[in-house]
């Protein structure tokens, strides 16, 4: 009897696949949205350099990349699409398959940009900034002085060595006067440091921009003697 009531539940069980087709076009998506999440050497997402390449804003607000992120809300919309696919194709464990999703979706493209940067990458193409750089500047009557840091990671298994070059791009306008080439560095293989470099500039009579206190965030350009990335 017991037998009977084992056999009678686990044939009104319902399978966990109600559709299967559903279900591949929710994981094709799903890889379509990694892949296009894949962090480049240019700093742009796989999606942001095609777009880029194609002519087409990435933001509402090129010049001062504000606005609406055009790429992200595609993303966004692939995303829900997927989901919706999911949960359409399954009869039960909706939530935790969808939370699972999610998580391989956000995780995946890092993992494989840092991959790459451990296992073929080399010089400054292994390098990556693990927070914003910054500079921290007071200007008084004139005299600019101040530090910016950056924090880098060196993924490869040998030694990089840059020479930075820092453009205050929000306070230059095209003046080269705001930009600062300094010592080259050494990051040594697979670690990470912080470094600060100092910044002072006299006052030539030229520069209205009033007394005070600047955070900003700036671009720093490393080359390695053949290659070159900005970081930001």
């Amino acid at each position: 009897m017991n037998m009977n009531w084992r056999s009678l539940l686990c044939h009104d069980k319902p399978p966990l696949v109600c559709s299967a087709r559903y279900l591949k076009l929710a994981m094709v998506l799903a890889g379509l949205l990694i892949l296009l999440r894949i962090p480049m050497l240019s700093g742009l997402t796989v999606a942001e350099q095609l777009v880029t390449s194609a002519g087409l804003p990435i933001y509402s607000n090129m010049e001062q990349h504000t606005g609406l992120h055009y790429v992200n809300i595609v993303l966004i919309l692939i995303l829900f699409t997927s989901i919706s696919l999911l949960a359409n194709s399954l009869n039960r464990h909706r939530f935790i398959s969808i939370i699972l999703l999610c998580l391989i979706m956000q995780a995946v493209p890092g993992l494989l940009f840092t991959a790459y940067q451990s296992t073929l990458a080399s010089g400054v193409h292994a390098l990556m900034n693990n927070a914003p750089a910054e500079c921290r500047l007071k200007k008084t009557d004139g005299d600019l002085r101040g530090n910016c840091s950056l924090v880098l990671t060196n993924y490869s298994s040998r030694e990089v060595t840059v020479t930075p070059v820092i453009r205050l791009k929000e306070l230059s306008d095209g003046n080269q006067r705001y930009t600062f080439k300094k010592s080259t560095i050494t990051i040594e293989a697979r670690s990470s440091r912080s470094y600060t470099f100092d910044i002072r500039l006299e006052p030539d009579g030229n520069d209205t921009r009033q007394n005070g206190y600047y955070i900003r965030t700036p671009a720093i350009e490393l080359h390695d003697g053949q290659r070159s990335r900005i970081f930001s």
